[in-house]
């Protein structure tokens, strides 16, 4: 009798105190209100990527547009750790690759805008990309199923383009890199779409003043790492955060690194 009644005692106590009942595991709340970072809303699996990369189909190029090593496979070529030292001609075709990511990328610019999606987006890149005869690196580099990167918010780099439509108050990277004449031209820019708040806005003039500053020190016998010093001053400076960058282009096996950041990194 008396262990009968201490087993109701102990269902009837364990059932009806709130400090003992079993706690529901937190919901992520849809905008992040760090008050460092600003209001935004915070993308995670699978909202990034809601479809599984092997199932994207990829974007058709003409066969007469000449084709980088990986376009077929998916593999680059592994690198000989020979680090190659570019002569007048190489210069040459470099700075034509990248005019036209240039030009490409501030096409880039004026389709980020509420309502659009990423996938349009890279729709319309890619029709250009391929109209100037040129192939769109990113396109089945490590398998990567699209023709650029779209990095929203808080995915940090090579973000996949998707179906979400872009939110007044993001803020985007878009990552433009082209395969011209043998060269890859590669550039990448920040924007902001409609209205970002304070901390959105900051953070896009940083980067621009970090680009500013590290190519300014760049020049004939600087150490590479002095670009990596230079970027973490200014970003330690007006408080933000940095990322790796590669010091030639996307391709490239030498980097240039900075401090990390917290988020995701898409790839």
């Amino acid at each position: 009798m008396a262990s009968r009644a201490l087993s109701r005692i102990a269902r009837t106590f364990t059932t009806s105190s709130p400090s003992l009942l079993p706690r529901s595991k937190p919901q992520p709340t849809p905008f992040a209100c760090a008050k460092r970072f600003g209001n935004y809303e915070i993308l995670v699996p699978p909202s990034v990527c809601p479809t599984p990369v092997a199932l994207i189909p990829r974007r058709g190029v003409p066969e007469h547009i000449a084709r980088p090593d990986y376009a077929e496979t998916g593999k680059p070529t592994e690198w000989s750790g020979e680090i190659y030292i570019n002569d007048e001609l190489d210069v040459e075709g470099v700075r034509k690759a990248c005019g036209l990511a240039r030009k490409i990328l501030w096409m880039a610019g004026e389709l980020c805008k509420p309502g659009a999606t990423t996938d349009h987006i890279d729709r319309a890149l890619h029709d250009v990309i391929v109209g100037e005869n040129a192939y769109p690196s990113p396109l089945n580099y490590m398998g990567f199923p699209r023709s650029v990167c779209t990095s929203v918010n808080n995915i940090i780099a090579h973000g996949i383009p998707n179906s979400r439509p872009l939110k007044n108050g993001d803020i985007i990277n878009v990552d433009v890199t082209v395969y011209l004449g043998g060269y890859h031209g590669d550039t990448s820019a920040t924007f902001l779409v409609g209205d970002a708040d304070a901390q959105g806005r900051d953070l896009v003039e940083c980067t621009k003043e970090s680009l500013q500053r590290a190519i300014d020190v760049c020049g004939p016998g600087v150490e590479l790492r002095e670009i990596g010093r230079t970027i973490r001053w200014v970003c330690v400076d007006v408080r933000c955060s940095g990322r790796n960058l590669s010091s030639a282009g996307l391709f490239d096996r030498e980097s240039v690194w900075d401090s990390p950041f917290d988020g995701w990194f898409v790839n």
